[in-house]
């Protein structure tokens, strides 16, 4: 979706000072596209095969047509996502297993 195509509006990927409670848009066009984000979480654990995470932010997205679809997201600053739990199927796990940081 393209913000200000077809009735689009922009969304927000990751919010810049993410505090728990805070709840957002990823996308929306109504009746398509309504996914949401909620930060659970700034200081939660995540263990994945790379490492261990004392710190990471916590999101549970929804997808508003389909409320049964939820997936819960662990990101860790400098790296990005390191842990996505999909709820609704069947609790599949995508878990960071190396990590190169690139130049920049």
């Amino acid at each position: 979706m393209e913000a200000g195509v077809n009735g689009a509006q922009p969304g927000v990927i990751m919010a810049a000072h993410p505090v728990v409670g805070l709840t957002y848009r990823h996308e929306y066009v109504k009746g398509v596209a309504e996914d949401r984000g909620e930060v659970f979480s700034v200081r939660e654990r995540a263990e994945v095969p790379f490492r261990r995470f004392p710190r990471a932010l916590l999101i549970k997205e929804t997808e508003g047509i389909e409320l049964s679809l939820l997936d819960y997201k662990f990101y860790v600053r400098g790296i990005g996502l390191v842990l996505g739990v999909e709820i609704s199927n069947g609790n599949e796990r995508s878990e960071l297993i190396s990590f190169r940081r690139g130049r920049g």
